[in-house]
């Protein structure tokens, strides 16, 4: 079952998600995810296919730890081999937005959800002002 906020976060955490998207101080933030592919599950079918389901997951948070705003993307991923190969040497990729109104202190939880595994792995960079 795909995660969303109130799955990675303690609850009661997302008590007041900004509506930046409607704000004109709001900084829109892109996001390169370049993840290591052997940590995904990819099983092959009987073509030789291999299939992956993930979730690109980010959440901001405030300097109370209060999530202010999220985006989470299923990624469903079908590779023949030579694209499975080519995705072992460059990585998974994938890119993301997400609209914060960028405050001293506030910083963003990157997260790649694997759903066939329940594996996540996770990384938090400090939001800074454009």
């Amino acid at each position: 079952m795909p995660a969303n906020a109130a799955d990675v976060v303690v609850p009661g955490n997302a008590s007041h998600l900004q509506r930046a998207s409607d704000n004109p101080l709001a900084v829109r933030y892109s996001i390169e995810y370049s993840a290591e592919p052997r940590w995904v599950s990819a099983p092959p079918d009987s073509g030789g296919l291999r299939h992956a389901h993930v979730e690109f997951i980010a959440l901001a948070y405030d300097t109370r730890g209060k999530i202010i705003a999220t985006d989470v993307k299923p990624v469903r991923i079908t590779w023949t081999p030579a694209q499975f190969e080519a995705a072992q040497q460059h990585g998974l990729r994938y890119q993301q937005q997400l609209s914060v109104i960028p405050q001293p202190g506030y910083s963003i939880r990157l997260l790649i959800h694997d759903l066939l595994t329940d594996r996540i792995g996770s990384i938090d960079v400090p939001v800074t002002q454009p």
